[in-house]
């Protein structure tokens, strides 16, 4: 009994979207042709023709932190040098909208330091603090009074974040 041989071209096979370990590739060598699981195809420096520009990018990338880095110390030993200390607080805030709500700083303000309202930066934390707004009427000591003029029927919510040196 004759074995029929069958010939299928590679183009007329079924693409896959995704390949996983387990998955076979064919290799076609002067020795003959192979398999290889996915798993053990591995993509080196020497078998890329991208791989300079993936160094290259590479180099920029740290050497750009670096220079951020050296920017962010050059800036923190300025501000040290200008200021004894850096006063950083923080509130979160639920305000109905068409009314004031006060609330303390966390942590509390060292004693000495003064907070104006110019120094709170009011940042809306939902779509009706966006749509309704608020401001800063008054601070006295830790406790900042926001106040939101406009009537909306669901409470706004605010961050309150104020960085002060002294």
């Amino acid at each position: 009994m004759a074995q029929s041989e069958i010939s299928v071209n590679i183009s007329q096979l079924p693409q896959i979207q995704q390949i996983s370990p387990g998955n076979l590739l064919i290799v076609n060598t002067s020795n003959g042709t192979y398999t290889i699981d996915f798993a053990n195809f591995i993509i080196t420096p020497n078998n890329t023709t991208f791989y300079p520009m993936l160094s290259a990018t590479t180099i920029a990338v740290a050497s750009l932190s670096a220079s951020t880095n050296s920017k962010l110390a050059d800036l923190s030993a300025a501000v040290d040098a200008a200021y004894d200390k850096i006063y950083i607080g923080q509130a979160n805030i639920s305000i109905n909208n068409g009314s004031s709500q006060s609330i303390n700083l966390n942590p509390t303000p060292p004693t000495g330091i003064t907070i104006a309202t110019t120094d709170v930066v009011v940042t809306p934390s939902n779509a009706v603090a966006v749509l309704s707004g608020a401001y800063v009427s008054a601070v006295t000591g830790p406790m900042v009074t926001l106040t939101s003029p406009y009537l909306y029927t669901t409470a706004a919510t605010f961050n309150l974040h104020v960085i002060k040196t002294y």
